[in-house]
């Protein structure tokens, strides 16, 4: 569009426009200052209380005619062709004018439209709310190719705004799509450009009076008692957020006053977990189904728990069957996991959280009836086959079998060729070269490379690293203490002559970025025979590396494990453990002691992976 736009804050801007001409496409419809819209005549206003019939047909005649005055007048209107209602084109509007004139002056035009009385003749209505139903179809699309532009360019997000819809519904005064307390928890984090999965604390902006007001309403339309139980989890982030937001200078919001409270321990708000709790712990495991019947993931979640301490595991498996069919497929897919390998207790439980930190405790679970386990699998077979289409002949790779279902992808890393936890591909090859590279950012960062080799009882332990270069059928590349331009550490297995079955690689942050903070970090591995040998190694073009993107100190990407068969396969952990100085270090190398180990896994036809445990009591000399 020809011409400079015109930023326009609100009316008061509008004043530096004035007294510039009316652009003639303008000119003799309702938007022209200057326009004045026929007026009814005495005989219409005349009126009879004794004859009521005459006066409504005087009247409806007076009507009559004022509409055809009014559409004669708009048919010399320029900006409607006389044949077919094509809109005047730009040659016909005078000289060009910029857009932000144009928007300046509409909106004073429209200001004054607003509040202007109505015309008494119900025909000039007519005439009227047509011109100004053209005027809006214009109008919506001016303004979607606006926000066309907005949204491709990220303006939006530019502005303080959460998205392009958010800024929309703001600038609208339309109530924001929010679910729960914790949705407007993390709105107010990314208008403030903060974490909005809440792992790590945001500093909130300064909000003005509008979204202030945006964010309370919408916090006051879900602050249901049912929903006040998620407030004490980020207790701190809400005590920031009402600092911000000033709840009490709101008084038409006291709801979303109440959710302050909670989160400053003024009042108390339980939750449906707690609730939940509560009646388990108490031994009345016929409330807890019934408070979960309104949740049908967490009654699915906690089934093993229902069905271990229930008098009537009946009962339970009817309120799973209904359950079921208001449950996600990945609820549905990883129970069924879980409930096909309760015949007998694993030797351990392990829980990792996003971050590939995990926790794991003994399984003191006991195994579940046979009966139970099988009418528990015919419902989710039953619900899962429902949800599937008819497949028709279905052909499935024994490959497939061995990889884990991804059933969500938060705690995924980017990489090229890796599969999800718990998964394992063959690894064939004379030799086996895994390797890490990393290049610092800011200072001078150390990573190493190592690796751990036990027998099948965890034992017998042999070790590659900065503190032995060999072992054997290993070898290590060597230690490289800089990484301003990137650096790689390797270490040569020779599968076919090791004499451990079990290879645990580790890469543990010996000073400087973690893996968050380095520019680049990556653990890869590779299989290469004898006719490779002297070629050029170059990390980059490796296929298969997972990026290392945890918060812990040590780094456990995978484990290579040699089969009964003779065969080598990689099992993918993601997991990065803490590495506290004093009980994860040897003081004679300064080095971490890897404390995970695969023991006990049930692939199955889903590929889920399932147990860990530790290895067992450290070794009493060092191991790295």
């Amino acid at each position: 569009m020809l011409g400079s736009p015109i930023d326009v804050l609100g009316p008061s801007r509008a004043g530096g426009v004035r007294g510039r001409e009316l652009p003639a496409f303008l000119k003799g419809t309702v938007l022209d200052p200057d326009y004045v819209p026929p007026q009814r005549s005495a005989h219409d206003d005349a009126h009879d209380d004794a004859h009521d019939d005459a006066h409504r047909d005087a009247c409806g005649a007076g009507q009559q005619n004022a509409r055809q005055q009014f559409l004669h007048s708009r048919s010399t209107d320029p900006g409607r062709s006389a044949d077919a209602g094509r809109s005047a084109g730009p040659e016909d509007w005078g000289e060009p004018v910029g857009s932000g004139v144009l928007v300046a002056e509409f909106r004073q035009l429209a200001s004054r439209i607003a509040v202007a009385d109505l015309p008494e003749a119900a025909g000039l209505c007519v005439g009227e709310t047509e011109d100004l139903l053209f005027a809006q179809d214009r109008l919506s699309s001016a303004i979607a190719a606006r926000v066309g532009r907005v949204h491709a360019t990220g303006e939006a997000k530019n502005s303080g705004h959460a998205s392009t819809g958010t800024w929309l519904r703001a600038s609208a005064g339309r109530p924001l799509l929010v679910d729960t307390v914790t949705d407007v928890l993390r709105l107010a984090c990314g208008l403030s450009g903060g974490d909005v999965t809440l792992s790590n604390p945001s500093r909130f902006r300064s909000f003005g009076r509008a979204k202030r007001r945006s964010l309370l309403s919408a916090l006051n339309d879900v602050a249901t008692p049912a929903k006040l139980g998620d407030v004490p989890r980020y207790r701190e982030q809400w005590k920031r957020l009402g600092e911000r937001l000033h709840p009490h200078e709101y008084p038409q919001f006291p709801r979303a006053a109440h959710v302050f409270e909670v989160a400053r321990g003024e009042c108390k708000a339980a939750c449906l977990v707690g609730r939940v709790q509560s009646a388990l712990s108490a031994g009345r495991t016929a409330d807890a189904v019934e408070l979960l019947a309104s949740a049908p993931g967490a009654l699915l979640r906690r089934l093993d728990h229902l069905l271990r301490t229930s008098e009537s595991p009946s009962a339970v498996l009817d309120a799973a069957r209904c359950a079921a069919e208001s449950a996600s497929g990945r609820v549905l897919l990883s129970l069924r996991e879980h409930v096909q390998n309760r015949d007998a207790a694993a030797a351990a439980r392990v829980f990792a959280n996003q971050r590939g930190r995990a926790w794991v405790t003994p399984d003191a679970r006991a195994p579940l009836p046979e009966g139970v386990i099988t009418e528990a699998l015919g419902i989710l077979d039953e619900e899962i086959g429902r949800r599937l289409p008819a497949p028709g002949r279905l052909v499935v790779d024994d490959d497939v079998l061995d990889v884990a279902l991804p059933l969500s992808g938060k705690a995924v890393s980017p990489g090229l060729g890796m599969l999800p936890r718990g998964s394992t591909s063959p690894v064939n090859g004379e030799l086996l070269r895994f390797f890490v590279h990393w290049r610092q950012n800011e200072r001078r960062t150390d990573y190493d490379l190592s690796a751990l080799m036990v027998d099948a009882t965890y034992g017998h332990e042999l070790q590659v690293s900065w503190t032995n270069y060999g072992s054997g059928f290993a070898e290590y590349s060597g230690d490289i203490t800089d990484a301003t331009d990137g650096a790689s550490e390797f270490i040569n297995i020779r599968l076919a002559a090791a004499t451990r079955p079990i290879i645990i690689p580790l890469v543990n942050i010996y000073c400087g970025e973690g893996f968050d903070e380095a520019a680049e970090a990556f653990f890869g591995f590779m299989t290469r025979d004898g006719a490779q040998e002297g070629r050029p190694f170059e990390p980059r073009t490796v296929r298969m590396k997972s990026d290392l993107r945890g918060s812990g100190q040590v780094a456990l990407p995978l484990v290579f494990l040699r089969g009964e068969d003779g065969a080598w396969r990689a099992k993918w952990l993601h997991l990065y453990v803490k590495g506290a100085p004093t009980s994860t270090r040897s003081k004679a190398t300064g080095s971490p002691r890897p404390c995970w180990c695969a023991r006990s896994w049930s692939a199955t036809s889903c590929g889920s992976a399932t147990w860990w445990t530790c290895c067992g009591p450290s070794p009493e000399r060092p191991i790295m």
